[in-house]
């Protein structure tokens, strides 16, 4: 029996494997060549080469075309952006990518399913730091039914909570929602209003996993709104799985509170298991990451509280071999839950 004659769903069966294969070119080249095999082949290899459109190094020319062909943008579902700002090194043949190519992608690339956009940002002399407003009028042409349903920003500042709000309204099927490094805009700090949740939009129905890292000391205004927005929706909102980092603990609590660490009441990331649908939290423990014995004993006090009562299971992302050294810095933890504490390596979730 000839591979032509076999059923298309077949084909599309080999297609994919090939797709999936991790060698040291990756499938790109693979799927090139069965591109070439047959006519009935080159719809299903087309799908997988575009499936994921990426613009780090600046818009060349190709990267502009690809955009200007709807038939090319329809089959990308996984798009990431790096906003290039002033002192960022790009290709010679290439511009800068700013927030406005962001509306233009998402506005043409109408099936994309997971969005990532990074800030390389502009220098702020005020502050003397790196900082690039991310505004709702760049999503304002985005379809009220977009597929999206995992999100991840990164080193990006907003001037108003209710501005992330309005954002993160534009994908009501959202699933996923990963925030890194994110922080209140410079003219924020100053005015204490900003980040009030008064005004704020719900968060999607359909958010079930959050993964939150703060990146510095403003960061902690940008997270205490964040607990509060979640806590506010929580009879709609089930938050199932939490993630962050050993150091996020510090930032993760009632700074306002005289109380220590996660174990004071009102904590961050108590508001994240209001809706009691908590199910599992993972934790990224770097390889030698400062204060760790304290924060993992604030953080065994802090899950023992009534808050965390829906609590099935935690998981380490760890790459230090002494995980058994972890487990036993929290013996309450590890004695309700069992064994069900697993250990996973590195940031395998990013």
């Amino acid at each position: 029996m000839l591979i032509s004659d076999l059923p298309q769903e077949l084909l599309d069966l080999i297609i994919d494997y090939v797709a999936e294969l991790k060698d040291w070119y990756g499938p790109v080249r693979s799927l090139r060549s069965c591109s070439y095999v047959a006519r009935a082949w080159w719809p299903r290899c087309r799908a997988h080469l575009h499936h994921t459109f990426e613009c780090l190094e600046g818009m060349t020319a190709r990267k502009s075309a690809f955009i200007d062909d709807p038939s090319l943008c329809d089959l990308v579902r996984t798009l990431i952006v790096k906003l290039n700002g002033n002192h960022t090194w790009i290709k010679s043949n290439a511009r800068r990518v700013g927030p406005e190519d962001v509306m233009v992608m998402l506005k043409r690339m109408r099936g994309i399913t997971h969005l990532s956009i990074t800030s390389l940002a502009l220098f702020r002399r005020e502050t003397q730091e790196y900082e690039w407003l991310l505004e709702p009028v760049y999503f304002s042409r985005v379809v009220t039914l977009h597929p999206l349903v995992h999100l991840t920003l990164r080193n990006v500042a907003f001037r108003r909570f209710d501005e992330f709000t309005e954002i993160i309204g534009r994908f009501p099927v959202l699933e996923e929602l990963v925030l890194v490094a994110i922080r209140p805009s410079y003219n924020s700090i100053l005015d204490k209003t900003a980040y009030s949740t008064e005004n704020s939009l719900a968060p999607p129905a359909k958010l079930k996993s959050l993964w939150f890292e703060p990146d510095a000391p403003s960061s902690v205004d940008f997270a205490e709104a964040l607990g509060l927005w979640i806590k506010a929706s929580r009879e709609t909102v089930k938050i199932e799985t939490v993630t962050f980092d050993v150091q996020a603990i510090d930032v993760l609590c009632n700074r306002r509170s005289n109380a220590t660490g996660l174990e004071a009441n009102g904590c961050i990331l108590a508001h994240f298991a209001a809706s009691g649908y908590l199910r599992t939290i993972r934790l990224y423990i770097g390889s030698a990451p400062q204060g760790l014995g304290e924060r993992a004993h604030v953080l065994d006090r802090c899950l023992e509280s009534g808050s965390f009562a829906s609590l099935q299971g935690l998981h380490l992302l760890a790459v230090r071999s002494d995980s058994q050294e972890i487990i036993e810095l929290m013996p309450q933890l590890s004695k309700r839950l069992g064994g069900r504490i697993t250990v996973g390596g590195g940031k395998d979730w990013l």
